[in-house]
């Protein structure tokens, strides 16, 4: 019988293909133990760069939509549908107060406030969601580049968001 650590030494794996957790209250640890009193030493299972690369990437990837989606959280995805329409409005209506409104215009008769009004909040909120985006997506970006520039497995797993 052979016994191999994972990656992260969290885990054995005996030569038969059984996983079992690297601890002394799991029943199959006495057996690796006597093993080891016997003299011998389990290898770490280094995985593949280019599959760590991938699970970091995918890990770093998904941090960055959690922020994006606790961004956008408070809408519905259909009104979200609506937001390159409202700031194309609300930018032809800072332009000239005259522009056609639509869906600006018929927002503000339905929450019974001023078109002007409902501009500006628009175009803050726009400019607080391009910010705030445009950071978390900065963010996975950098990182992501920072995978790709790691020269081993180890320097990669150090990298999440």
């Amino acid at each position: 019988m052979n016994y191999q650590f994972n990656s992260d030494k969290t885990m054995l794996i005996r030569d038969d293909g059984v996983w079992f957790p690297a601890n002394p209250l799991n029943s199959n640890y006495p057996d690796y133990l006597l093993w080891v009193e016997e003299g011998n030493v389990a290898e770490v299972i280094v995985p593949p760069i280019g599959d760590v690369r991938r699970d970091q990437i995918v890990a770093i990837s998904t941090g960055c939509q959690r922020v994006l989606a606790g961004i956008t959280a408070c809408y519905p995805d259909l009104e979200i549908a609506t937001w390159p329409q409202q700031l194309a409005e609300a930018q032809s209506f800072s332009n000239d107060a005259n522009s056609a409104t639509p869906l600006l215009g018929a927002i503000a008769a339905a929450c019974r406030q001023s078109v002007e009004s409902l501009v500006e909040g628009v175009r803050e909120k726009a400019a607080a969601y391009q910010a705030a985006s445009g950071a978390a997506i900065g963010k996975r970006l950098a990182l992501t580049a920072q995978i790709y520039a790691a020269e081993d497995v180890d320097s990669i797993k150090q990298i999440n968001w």
